[in-house]
């Protein structure tokens, strides 16, 4: 249960004990990845590639990649006047990376 002072902020009491709580979860988590990458190496699955195969998605989900996406709005006007086929116009405000 958190505390709250009169000016409204958070007691430093129930902070430092939410602090005690995350550094024990990621402690526990450190541990978890590591008994894990460990036994992995006892049955002779080299942890890397196995992660790797894990996180990367397979080939149906990487048919977008195919696709020759055009950057320049004027050149993909260009085309898609010549070849008669709409224009998928995908924007977005704030940073590329979404790093705002």
């Amino acid at each position: 249960m958190e505390r709250l002072l009169a000016s409204g902020k958070q007691s430093e009491l129930d902070i430092v004990r939410l602090g005690r709580i995350f550094l024990g979860y990621k402690i526990g988590m450190k541990c978890l990845v590591q008994v894990a990458l460990i036994g992995l190496t006892f049955l002779g699955v080299r942890a890397d590639e196995f992660v790797v195969k894990e996180i990367m998605p397979p080939k149906e989900e990487s048919a977008w990649l195919e696709i020759d996406w055009k950057t320049d709005l004027w050149e993909a006007r260009e085309e898609a006047s010549r070849t008669g086929k709409p224009i998928c116009l995908w924007e977005m405000d704030g940073h590329s990376l979404g790093c705002v």
